[in-house]
């Protein structure tokens, strides 16, 4: 049965409360993940299995999913607007056993409309690990040249946006080039899917507006 966690209520009174601000930083300070990260839609599991500690949060996939499984956390971030630029730090863990599933990190605008979407993903015997770009809603991928590593792999995930163009990369290498809307920047989502898609980390992440 699809579970969405976020009640309408909350949702509005999370936008309407960080309205303004032109940059967003998480550094994921504390013991537990703050209370603005929520889990809005979790299908086939039972909940995120994560934990937070040294200023990184680390994901080991869905607890007790099946196949088909899918969750995600999701943070209002304000109302950023103009050329923005994202970044995140990205360490991919891989796991044991046979990998499936993974992970995807995006952006959108106050509809929850988004204006890309990276996806993260281990090889099935967890020895690569790919990173990629889509369109969101309402966009159009105008070139996709994903980059595969060695597993486990760290690097810095970047995404910039000028005028209507989308920019990922991965390690300052291009991924993805993407046209989109114009919107300001209002949620960010991290989704994850599958059985076993392999532990990640995140830290340090940051979108901030670099045009006004």
């Amino acid at each position: 049965m699809n579970k969405f966690i976020f009640s309408a209520v909350t949702l509005l009174a999370a936008a309407a409360g960080s309205v303004g601000s032109a940059e967003f930083v998480e550094k994921f300070n504390g013991s537990k993940l703050a209370d603005e990260w929520q889990i809005f839609w979790q299908e086939k599991c039972d909940t995120i299995d994560s934990t937070v500690k040294n200023n990184t949060l680390t994901i080991n996939g869905l607890k007790n999913a099946k196949a088909g499984a899918n969750a995600s956390y999701d943070r209002f971030i304000g109302e950023i607007g103009g050329d923005l630029e994202f970044t995140c730090n990205v360490q991919y863990l891989s796991g044991k056993g046979e990998i499936s599933g993974g992970y995807t990190i995006s952006v959108s605008n106050a509809n929850g409309e988004s204006f890309f979407r990276v996806n993260l993903a281990g090889s099935e015997d967890g020895k690569k690990f790919k990173v990629s770009g889509r369109q969101g809603h309402q966009s159009q991928l105008l070139k996709s040249t994903p980059v595969t590593v060695k597993a486990p792999a760290k690097g810095v995930l970047r995404v910039t946006r000028t005028k209507s163009l989308y920019v990922v990369s991965w390690n300052n290498k291009e991924v993805a080039r993407i046209n989109s809307d114009l919107a300001d920047a209002s949620l960010m989502r991290i989704a994850v899917s599958g059985v076993n898609p392999g532990g990640l980390q995140l830290s340090n992440l940051v979108l901030k507006s670099v045009g006004k």
